[in-house]
């Protein structure tokens, strides 16, 4: 009869896991994969694993880092130095960086701090200000100073 029939496919398909992929989660784990993310966005566009190469119109991050990065437009080559020139030495090799300075950078920041903070009773020379701002402009590429704590 068709109702044993049932009960008997019924009774052999509990005793035999499950192979096939399951559409939706589970609460407990399970031998078996799902075909869809539990995930669910808030708008219509799912997150991502590659960046786009035009921007979507949600503002929503992606929720995987990307494995290949953009380059191109969004590429910035720089220079940044800091913390020079404290003595004569640093003075003439600051002069030859600025000289040598490669032109593939799109400009050159220096972070501060252009004299030593060890000796916090020197007074601030215009003269020394003077030095490095004319030091600086031998550079090939727009520097921008940020003053550091020692200025």
């Amino acid at each position: 009869s068709l109702k044993k029939r049932l009960a008997a496919e019924i009774i052999v398909a509990s005793e035999s896991p499950s192979v096939m992929p399951s559409n939706s989660p589970s609460s407990s784990p399970t031998d078996s994969p799902t075909i869809t993310a539990s995930y669910s966005p808030s708008n219509s566009h799912p997150p991502t694993n590659l960046p786009s190469q035009s921007p979507t119109s949600s503002f929503a991050p992606t929720t995987l880092p990307s494995t290949n990065p953009t380059y191109g437009e969004f590429e910035t080559t720089f220079y940044a130095i800091g913390d020079v020139p404290y003595n004569s030495l640093e003075k003439i090799q600051l002069r030859q960086r600025m000289i040598n300075l490669p032109q593939d950078g799109e400009f050159l920041i220096h972070v501060g701090d252009i004299r030593s903070g060890q000796d916090t009773k020197a007074p601030c020379e215009l003269e020394e200000y003077q030095q490095v701002h004319n030091t600086l402009r031998l550079s090939k590429v727009p520097v921008f100073i940020i003053p550091g704590d020692n200025e």
